[in-house]
């Protein structure tokens, strides 16, 4: 199938043309229409280019321009390139108003946000060690502008103004209903599962009076250490930090071999990538660490990561990540199930979330002393840059 694209005065029709002496499937060959004020997309029938242009301009004269919040169009260059939205959360909120399903995505790559300006006012008013890092480009506040930038569009059409903060809520708080699904990899066994906002994206539901989960009380903030990590492999800065250490660790050395090497077979065999000498480094010193508590950094809000508990299946998001940086990547933890933590065989550290990808530490010591005092991560552009 080739690729198409139709440019017209409202938008660009894009369609996958079939192979003269291929028979298409049943419902291929539909038309999907970027709207050109927008970005939204919308989806027509498999019908002549020039008359799916019109519909599309009757469409969008019945109905007022909605501002987008995400750019579409960047969205859609970086897919182009071979990158998967993957990892991100879907939101989905539905109004009392009509009942109808909204959805939000984390955005990723090099984009200026179009945020409402309630949602940049809480922003802006928000102390920026107390964020977590990248908040804006989460879902969950992506969906409340977005429902904003609608609300704003209706009444400007019987010529009222904007909505302000006690509509915002009157509009959220009667009765609406969101709810947050990880999207992984087919293989990653989270995928389609309920996601937890995190802390910032919490606080920012509740600003707006959206229902959401209860606050839950912070665990008491340090390191654990198990499968016989020792306190004097870590970072000096990091072993006053430590809160449990296995007492049996200095009887486990084997054992911890064992561990890892069994989790990287199963790995390998279930298809996922070769382990390298830096990925194997970082296991044995870090493996079985697990920063417990939440609270403000020096740069970001810090929240809960594990090294070498849980290592996801992300064979086809490393695949793209690794082309832009020109190495291999190996899975080494996660954040509290919100991002997928990765070293590089040069020992770089990186963080893939919703967001994007974030540059972590330059060596698995660095990485983790800056995700413990939420030290500056910056965003990793198209590129490869940072």
């Amino acid at each position: 199938m080739t690729p198409m694209l139709y440019e017209f005065d409202e938008g660009f029709v894009l369609w996958l043309k079939e192979l003269p002496e291929t028979m298409p499937d049943p419902g291929t060959g539909a038309r999907t229409v970027i709207d050109r004020r927008t970005g939204a997309f919308a989806g027509y029938p498999v019908l002549p280019i020039v008359q799916v242009a019109e519909m599309h301009r009757q469409h969008v004269r019945r109905k007022p321009a909605v501002p987008s919040t995400v750019d579409r169009m960047a969205e859609l260059r970086r897919q182009a390139s071979g990158r998967l939205p993957a990892p991100t959360v879907a939101a989905h909120l539905t109004l009392v108003r009509d009942r109808a399903l909204r959805r939000a995505f984390g955005a990723k790559g090099d984009q200026e946000l179009n945020h409402h300006p309630l949602v940049r006012e809480w922003l802006a008013a928000q102390p920026v060690n107390q964020l977590v890092r990248g908040v804006d480009r989460h879902a969950e506040l992506i969906m409340i502008s977005d429902a904003l930038h609608e609300q704003d569009a209706l009444v400007a059409l019987g010529g009222r103004a904007p909505i302000d903060l006690s509509g915002a809520r009157e509009l959220f708080g009667r009765g609406a209903a969101v709810e947050l699904f990880h999207v992984r990899e087919q293989k990653d066994k989270l995928g389609a599962t309920h996601a937890r906002a995190c802390a910032s994206c919490t606080a920012a539901l509740r600003y707006f009076e959206i229902p959401c989960p209860p606050a839950s009380t912070p665990p008491e903030r340090g390191i654990t250490l198990y499968y016989g990590c020792f306190s004097s492999g870590l970072a000096p800065e990091l072993q006053g930090l430590v809160t449990f250490e296995d007492p049996q660790t200095p009887y486990r050395a084997d054992l911890r071999v064992e561990v890892y090497q069994e989790a990287v077979r199963k790995l390998r065999d279930e298809g996922g990538p070769e382990v390298f000498p830096a990925a194997w480094d970082a296991l044995m010193r870090y493996g079985g660490a697990t920063w417990r508590g939440c609270e403000p950094g020096e740069a970001h809000l810090v929240d809960r990561f594990d090294i070498g508990f849980y290592v996801p299946r992300c064979e086809e998001t490393f695949d793209g990540f690794a082309r832009v940086l020109g190495v291999r990547l190996y899975p080494i933890g996660d954040e509290d199930n919100r991002s997928i933590l990765a070293i590089d065989e040069g020992g770089r550290v990186f963080a893939l979330d919703q967001g994007g990808e974030w540059f972590v530490g330059a060596t698995i010591d660095d990485a983790v002393c800056n995700l413990v005092f939420g030290r500056p991560q910056p965003r990793v552009r198209d590129d490869g840059t940072w």
